[in-house]
């Protein structure tokens, strides 16, 4: 096997973003050891350990090679960089292609498509390439499935919380024997029959100085379809009923969504604990099938998520539910 890099600078004006691309290519003996290449190229940019860098999202691209994806991860920190990482593989030779920018605007996830082609169109010529580009097209995809439960959120999903440079870190995934993820007002039961699958997992950042109930926890499982649909609306039911139940809380319903085959809502949740403290909590709900997650956050202050990506977290596990296995 043979690989080639080559990197690519540019001089920005004063103040202005930055911007870099490296190509590397690669050659396998086999078309075997090939698709094993494009896989794992593709497994590292998808379960990215970097600390601090986030997911944002992953296309397939068709019309490029024999396979090819693009994968865009954001690094937060002063200032935020963005990368997009484009993985193809044309007969026996993968090639990536790695863009990034400190600019401020969304990615032109389109443009990087063509420069991945570019790339590809630079040696599937060779003897040993295969498909070369026609017209690159994207095309949005779930993520990758990674991590020791592929069917639960990894820290490359989490979002950064305000003030705090240290990254998240997660436990052991552990059967779900309890559930910090829920709320006073649903008490979910992810042990009990018929719930097979049943594990959860939190994260939290360590040396921040930040309070011990500060952290964000998943708990998933699996049931049959018309039983995994019952246990969601249940906890709906119970998080409406909350307020009258519970005078010193307040809860607020700020994503809702209904499906024959998805079903997702968040809350945010207050309880008064006393005449002058209060905790505040941010928890969702999501079915994908038969697979349930629920997702738990607790802030502290103004060490929280921007606003909505929350939401965007619980969107995330729903999108990983599917690799659960079938419930039992």
């Amino acid at each position: 096997m043979a690989a080639l890099v080559r990197e690519f600078d540019t001089t920005p004006r004063k103040g202005g973003p930055q911007a870099s691309a490296i190509q590397e290519t690669e050659l396998s003996a086999t078309p075997r050891s090939a698709r094993k290449a494009y896989d794992t190229i593709v497994d590292w940019y998808a379960g990215c350990y970097e600390p601090r860098t986030q997911l944002m999202s992953t296309q397939r691209v068709d019309g490029v090679a024999d396979e090819a994806m693009l994968l865009e991860l954001k690094r937060w920190r002063d200032p935020a960089w963005t990368y997009v990482a484009g993985v193809a593989r044309t007969g026996r030779i993968t090639t990536t292609t790695l863009a990034r920018t400190t600019a401020a605007a969304p990615s032109d996830l389109r443009a990087s498509a063509r420069l991945l082609a570019a790339a590809v169109d630079g040696v599937c010529h060779q003897p040993d390439g295969g498909a070369c580009p026609t017209k690159p097209r994207i095309e949005p995809i779930p993520p990758i499935p990674v991590g020791m439960v592929p069917g639960m959120v990894v820290e490359v999903d989490l979002p950064p919380v305000d003030g705090v440079p240290r990254p998240w870190v997660g436990t052991e995934p552990r059967k779900a024997m309890d559930n910090d993820a829920s709320t006073s007002c649903d008490d979910a039961n992810f042990r009990a029959e018929p719930m097979s699958n049943n594990v959860t997992r939190t994260f939290v950042i360590p040396g921040s100085k930040l309070p011990v109930q500060f952290g964000l926890t998943e708990t998933v499982g699996t049931m049959r379809a018309a039983r995994a649909k019952a246990f969601v609306e249940e906890i709906r039911q119970r998080m409406a009923a909350c307020p009258d139940k519970d005078l010193g809380s307040e809860v607020e319903r700020v994503a809702h969504r209904d499906g024959a085959d998805r079903d997702l809502s968040v809350w945010h949740v207050t309880t008064e604990l006393s005449d002058e403290q209060s905790v505040s909590f941010l928890m969702g709900i999501v079915r994908e099938g038969t697979a349930i997650g629920q997702v738990g956050f607790v802030p502290d202050g103004d060490v929280s998520m921007a606003p909505g990506a929350f939401i965007d977290l619980v969107e995330r596990a729903g999108e990983r539910l599917p690799a659960l296995p079938r419930p039992s």
